[in-house]
Order: C-alpha cells, then structure tokens, then sequence
C-alpha cells in the first residue's frame, strides 16, 4: 500500500515525539502494517534508542566471534557511529524536557 507523504510525516512526528512503532500502527494507522510503519521510519535514518542499544548489543558480540581484523574493524566504525547515534537522540530528548519543564513553570506562575 503506498503512504502518503502527509501519512509519512505524521509517522516521522509520531515516532519523533517518542511514541512506539507499534503504538503507532494500533493508535494511528491501523490499516497499516508494522513493518510498513517500520519502513517509513527507518526509510528517513529513524531510530528507537532501544533498536540502536540492541545493535550497539550485536555487534559487539559480532566482534568477539569474529576473527577477521578488518571485520572487527568496520563493526568498531559501526558501534561508535551507533553510540553517537545515541547521545544525539539524548540531547535531543533533554532539550525537550527543558523546554516541557519552561512552558510548565511559565504556566503555573
């Protein structure tokens, strides 16, 4: 089925805004398949922080069974450009809240 662009970009604010792939589909867009949801989200480089922290989780186990230094080499590239990944969507998440806890306190004065 194909999204339209408007659908794609409810999804990409959705899941921005923190709310579960699969809340997503059930809330949302339930005549929609997960993996449809999955598609647009990562189709746009979008990442849970538990999908990243489970490849973060992969890899490093990949390199342990993995004999080859340029393997364990481009799994090392691919772990730190992940962790990266990570700490961005953190500060991202922390300037959120800075600005949530703002408009609370401008709120409640």
């Amino acid at each position: 089925m194909a999204i339209s662009e408007k659908d794609r970009n409810k999804i990409l604010y959705l899941r921005n805004e923190g709310k579960a792939c699969s809340k997503i589909q059930s809330d949302d867009f339930p005549n929609l398949g997960y993996w449809e949801i999955m598609g647009v989200i990562y189709g746009k480089g979008v990442r849970a922080a538990l999908g990243t922290k489970r490849m973060i989780a992969n890899r490093c186990k990949w390199i342990i069974a993995t004999k080859s230094d340029q393997d364990r080499a481009r799994w090392a590239r691919e772990i730190n450009d992940l962790a990266w990944q990570l700490y961005e969507m953190i500060k991202d998440n922390q300037k959120r809240l800075e600005e949530i806890r703002n408009l609370t306190s401008l709120q409640n004065k």
